[in-house]
């Protein structure tokens, strides 16, 4: 999986590589580890060795959006556990080795382009607390942060879902603590002055305080003067 993993990653074009892809996607949960180690090797090394970065993007997004077309790859009708649940999250490059590396500054450029992706895979797959936490995690680092805006609003939405055994499980309430703080970091004027933002912003800090997170409540002391001024 890993030898397959570099040779698509020098390839070019998209209808070139599908052929070595979309088969392995195709085994879907069935084969779990094959297809974990395919798209982990496809971040941590593919990314690493391509050539051409803005194929390899390319080649991801078709990858992405082939997967979110098979049954085997939906999610559930409940929040608790699916299939792919664990695979999903590979498929955007969100475990933890892949993140090392996907994370880092100088692949914001893909990060960017990937973004009505991750957006399309968010909607479908951040009513699972496991799923969200991998998110969140993403969402501060490097490259990450171009997508706060829109994972703020999508987080948002999902916040008040989780049960308590998720938030413990997951260790959610320090990860979407760390993301409201990067997000008022780096955008406080737009969480400031935009309507939506400013939004999703409060509905996550409300609710991480109502749940006594003391990295929330921190912030919130930190932030009060903007929150009476709403």
């Amino acid at each position: 999986m890993t030898r397959i993993a570099e040779f698509i990653a020098q390839l070019s074009p998209v209808e070139l590589a599908r052929p070595f892809y979309r088969p392995i996607l195709k085994l879907g949960p069935a084969g779990r580890y094959w297809v974990e180690d395919f798209l982990q090797a496809w971040i941590t090394i593919g990314l690493e060795i391509t050539a051409d970065v803005v194929m390899f993007t390319k080649i991801w997004q078709d990858m992405v959006q082939y997967a979110m077309t098979l049954p085997a790859w939906q999610p559930g009708k409940n929040r608790y556990w699916a299939r792919a649940e664990s695979l999903a999250v590979d498929l955007v490059g969100l475990h933890e080795a892949a993140v090392k590396v996907l994370g880092q500054a100088k692949y914001t450029s893909v990060v960017t382009a990937m973004a009505v992706v991750f957006e399309r895979w968010a909607a479908q797959w951040l009513k699972y607390a496991s799923v969200a936490s991998w998110y969140a995690h993403f969402l501060v680092t490097e490259s990450g942060q171009v997508l706060l805006r829109s994972g703020l609003h999508q987080l948002a939405g999902v916040v008040g879902s989780f049960e308590d055994s998720d938030w413990h499980r997951y260790g959610l309430g320090a990860l979407f603590s760390e993301t409201l703080s990067a997000c008022w970091k780096s955008q406080r004027e737009e969480v400031e002055s935009e309507p939506s933002l400013r939004k999703g912003f409060l509905a996550i800090l409300t609710e991480l305080c109502a749940r006594q997170i003391p990295e929330a409540l921190h912030l919130r002391s930190k932030v009060s003067e903007f929150l009476q001024a709403g």
